[in-house]
């Protein structure tokens, strides 16, 4: 898809796989990566924006839209810790002032709605979970969310 998506070599084979995203029946992830792991995650941002904005529109000019209340996006990127020797997920405030639109308290991602008004999808930390394909998920494993709620379906039903 015009260039976007991420390339990757299989951890065994080495044999290069290469994704441009991943589509479900009513629902889409929009994949973008760096293509060296010296990039930092805020360097992949105007990528990020620009496949986004093809897909949006993309799906606009069939009749349909895309619903930024039930949209969000995550800036997935590590730090290391070298005395510890762990790597964790960086956090909002990690990232680099710079990229902040003026006047702004984080780096936006945007698209246009049906009406091709331009709307800013919600960037979330990576251990927020978010309703994805009916189930809550985030790219850092936090299963809690999604306990809290199976707990309480099941209390629902015994009840």
């Amino acid at each position: 898809m015009k260039g976007f998506g991420f390339d990757f070599l299989m951890p065994i084979s080495w044999a290069p796989l290469l994704a441009d995203c991943f589509c479900f029946v009513d629902d889409t992830d929009v994949c973008q990566a760096a293509p060296s792991p010296d990039q930092s995650g805020e360097s992949i941002v105007p990528e990020v924006a620009k496949a986004l904005k093809w897909w949006s529109n993309g799906v606009r000019l069939t009749g349909g839209a895309i619903r930024p209340d039930k949209s969000f996006w995550y800036l997935i990127d590590f730090k290391r810790n070298a005395q510890q020797g762990v790597w964790k997920f960086r956090k909002k405030r990690d990232f680099k002032p710079s990229l902040l639109p003026t006047g702004s308290s984080e780096i936006a991602v945007e698209l246009d709605d049906l009406d091709g008004t331009s709307v800013h999808l919600k960037w979330l930390e990576a251990d927020k979970s978010a309703k994805t394909l009916g189930i809550l998920m985030s790219p850092c494993p936090n299963r809690k969310a999604q306990l809290a709620v199976m707990q309480g379906k099941a209390k629902a039903w015994v009840d």
